[in-house]
């Protein structure tokens, strides 16, 4: 679509933000990222003499990438945004299978670093194997006091997420969604093309066997119906039935926004806030669903901003708990979340709020998403970003790799700085302290609340850290 708004917290040091889409959007997610480094110098510029003339960034793509020339050190960018035949722009190319590289091309003098198609930059070629080395990488020069922005598609034909954009994403303070049109909808619809498929002319191809991107014109953009209707990937069989279903409700597929960040940093208030406006403003009932794993107050969702309008409670909700394995009368297992919104409002139109869904099992939970949609349900995700080891937690990658819109909220560390990581103490029996986890230790244990905490003392306790506060035990050499 077109450019998103770029507010000064996204050329902030120390930060990383994302232009993710699809392959026919990636060329337009790669004008915006150069827009957001020409803008950042631009500014510096201007701010002081000292600065004046002094920022240098450097723009970084994998020798895997089919965009880049190796002869002329070019990426092509067929951007219609640029000129009417798209232009070359200089970049440092960096063997795609060792990421690591990049560090050292970083100089002192450097600002900032654009790192274009993150896809490219890793050994596997499977979408079933993962390799997150980029994103130790992206922590590293964020460390130094770089400013980082990175482009890259956000999941594969098979709308599983791709890595590492999927972790980067988790790790990001600013993710934006660059996303063409649905082929086959436009004119007569504007859908959002979230998903793409091959086609030969006007015929999709089984390409179930692909495992690397393939030159772009050869792709089709497309939204969540066309997608579904085109794909043969068994696990969608079953969803093709459901193609017409939103279409009672609404002409356009449902939208799928994901609030992200560290814990306190108010991903939950938005979630519920927009949930209660977008139902005043369409007129219809919403409903909240939130894992039974998550104990502080048992079907409820409590807020931590206070009231909302037309709560006489305070910022309290009902929801509706979901389990992942063995319920019992009366709950619903993470799959059959559609039938829970069709058992309580029939065929309604409803908003659909979720929160924490990171608990829930990351295959049913997507699926279930879809169906909402397809039943001409919008979803709203308030989730937590990653763990106290800076990796993506749950079905976080998942979550915002499928979401049309993903908007991260930050919180406030200690030290006054910017935080977008969550920080966690356990107790230590042998020292009688608390201290920080080691590396591999368990990822989920559940936020005590105070009346939790009188009857256990030693709990687990959460706060949110910027990157140079967060304390981790035992982490791996290559792990910033």
């Amino acid at each position: 679509m077109g450019f998103n708004t770029i507010s000064s917290r996204d050329f902030l040091p120390c930060t990383s933000s994302g232009f993710v889409g699809t392959p026919l959007s990636e060329d337009r997610a790669l004008v915006q990222a150069l827009s957001l480094i020409d803008k950042a110098a631009f500014t510096a510029t201007h701010q002081s003499e000292r600065d004046r003339g002094q920022w240098r960034y450097s723009i970084i793509a994998s020798d895997l990438d089919p965009r880049v020339d190796p002869h002329t050190h070019t990426i092509y960018v067929g951007s219609k945004l640029i000129n009417k035949i798209g232009r070359k722009v200089p970049v440092t190319i960096i063997d795609g299978k060792h990421p690591e590289a990049i560090l050292e091309q970083v100089s002192g003098e450097m600002r900032s670093v654009l790192i274009a198609g993150v896809q490219y930059f890793q050994a596997k070629t499977s979408f079933d194997e993962k390799d997150n080395r980029l994103a130790y990488v992206v922590e590293d020069l964020k460390k130094q006091g770089l400013m980082v922005a990175f482009t890259g598609i956000d999941k594969w034909f098979n709308g599983q997420p791709t890595e590492p954009t999927a972790t980067l994403m988790c790790l990001a303070e600013s993710v934006n969604k660059v996303y063409s049109l649905c082929d086959l909808c436009y004119p007569r619809l504007r859908n959002h093309g979230t998903y793409y498929w091959k086609f030969e002319g006007d015929t999709p191809v089984d390409h179930r066997s692909l495992r690397t991107i393939e030159p772009h014109e050869h792709f089709r953009a497309l939204c969540l119906e066309h997608f579904i209707e085109t794909t043969n990937e068994p696990q969608y069989e079953t969803l093709k039935e459901l193609t017409e279903g939103y279409k009672a409700i609404t002409d356009r597929v449902p939208e799928f926004t994901a609030f992200s960040g560290p814990m306190y940093g108010g991903k939950s208030d938005s979630m519920i806030s927009t949930v209660i406006n977008m139902s005043g403003k369409l007129g219809c009932e919403y409903v909240f669903f939130k894992p039974k794993e998550d104990t502080r107050t048992p079907g409820k969702i409590v807020t931590r901003a206070g009231a909302f309008p037309g709560q006489q409670f305070g910022g309290e909700f009902d929801a509706i708990e979901i389990v992942n394995k063995d319920p019992e009368a009366g709950e619903y297992l993470t799959a059959e979340i559609a039938q829970a919104v069709i058992d309580k409002y029939d065929n309604k139109p409803v908003i659909v709020g979720f929160d924490e869904p990171w608990l829930l099992e990351e295959s049913s939970l997507m699926r279930s998403i879809m169906e909402l949609r397809l039943m001409g349900h919008p979803v709203i995700v308030g989730t937590l970003s990653s763990d106290f080891a800076k990796k993506g937690i749950g079905s976080t990658p998942a979550i915002l790799s499928a979401a049309n819109e993903v908007e991260v909220r930050s919180a406030s560390c200690e030290c006054n700085n910017l935080s977008n990581y969550t920080q966690r103490w356990v107790w230590d029996k042998a020292k009688k302290v608390y201290t920080t986890p080691s590396f591999n230790a368990p990822v989920v244990s559940i936020e005590k609340t105070k009346k939790q905490m009188e009857n256990d003392v030693h709990a687990d306790i959460y706060d949110t850290r910027c990157l140079f506060c967060l304390t981790v035990n035992d982490t791996p050499a290559d792990w910033s």
